[in-house]
């Protein structure tokens, strides 16, 4: 229950916090954090660690349509509370395997070494840079947090992590990318389709 609470806490601070700054208003757009080699090691390791206790929460931030609002997803392993799904809140479990490649998709997508450290003592949140979906990543008593922008970048980073899903995930990840499938035919040519 504690890790709900804490995720539940913290979705409203924390959507564009490495993009905010320098950000154009309305676009998302910024140069990305740098990336922290060493930090990738140490995040990685602690992550795999305690692999059944992951979470990682996809939030939108910014306007939206009428009738047509972007979905969440928390993904979660199979040792971590969650809740159930619920009209745009999606919920979906991964065994400890899958936890485990997606963990592997953080890290070599850079997110894990460019997000940051909520828990340390000095963190605190910037202005949204809406539109963007933020990624929040829970595990090892550590939670980290990246904004994953707009557009292309994070088209590609979403569609890297949808690869390593299957099962329950996989069908739940790709409901929220549909909801996307238009962008995704300006972004990158064409619209999501689900593998069949």
């Amino acid at each position: 229950m504690r890790r709900m609470i804490w995720t539940a806490t913290l979705a409203g601070l924390v959507c564009a916090m490495a993009f905010a700054e320098g950000a154009k208003p309305g676009t998302g757009k910024a140069a990305p954090p740098a990336a922290d080699p060493k930090a990738l090691v140490d995040r990685t390791a602690l992550l795999k660690a305690d692999a059944e206790h992951l979470t990682v929460y996809l939030r939108y931030h910014g306007p939206e349509e009428a009738g047509k609002p972007y979905y969440r997803l928390l993904l979660a392993g199979p040792a971590a509370e969650h809740g159930k799904s619920h009209g745009t809140e999606l919920f979906a479990t991964m065994d400890k395997e899958t936890a485990g490649k997606l963990i592997g998709a953080l890290a070599e997508s850079e997110i894990l070494a460019r997000a940051q450290d909520i828990t340390k003592p000095d963190w605190r949140p910037a202005a949204p840079a809406g539109p963007c979906y933020n990624i929040q990543i829970s595990g090892g008593k550590k939670l980290y947090t990246l904004s994953l922008g707009w557009e292309t970048p994070m088209a590609e980073n979403l569609l890297r992590l949808r690869a390593t899903l299957s099962g329950d995930s996989a069908k739940a990840m790709d409901t929220l990318l549909v909801r996307l499938s238009d962008l995704f035919l300006q972004w990158t040519g064409k619209p999501y389709e689900p593998p069949k």
